[in-house]
């Protein structure tokens, strides 16, 4: 960054890309208790290492989920795109993608 521009807008005080991220993980995962969440199931993908990803929307927004291959292996039903579901989970932030998703217990 050109050190003038860089002084005009604060570089001194300037997050990382790594340290802000770490700040939003800390702020949402420390704030924002587990819970239930209901919507439905769109973009369903079930990978090979068994962990299953989709996003939970309703009319107005989406929010992406990931069930871990321990906890994919318990479900009693399929699940697929389209079905209206019923997740208890937590938000997480992913660090390398900058994205939180709902890790779903």
């Amino acid at each position: 960054m050109n050190r003038s521009l860089g002084l005009q807008f604060g570089e001194e005080e300037a997050h990382t890309v790594s340290s802000f991220t770490r700040e939003i993980k800390r702020l949402l995962e420390g704030s924002i208790e587990a819970g239930w969440i209901k919507g439905e199931v769109s973009n369903f993908r079930r990978q090979a290492s068994g962990h299953l990803y989709f996003s939970l929307k309703d009319e107005s927004a989406q929010l992406p989920v990931v069930i871990f291959r321990g906890n994919a292996a318990g479900l009693d039903f399929e699940l697929d795109n389209g079905v209206e579901i019923l997740v208890y989970g937590e938000i997480s932030v992913y660090e390398p993608h900058g994205r939180y998703q709902l890790i779903a217990r």
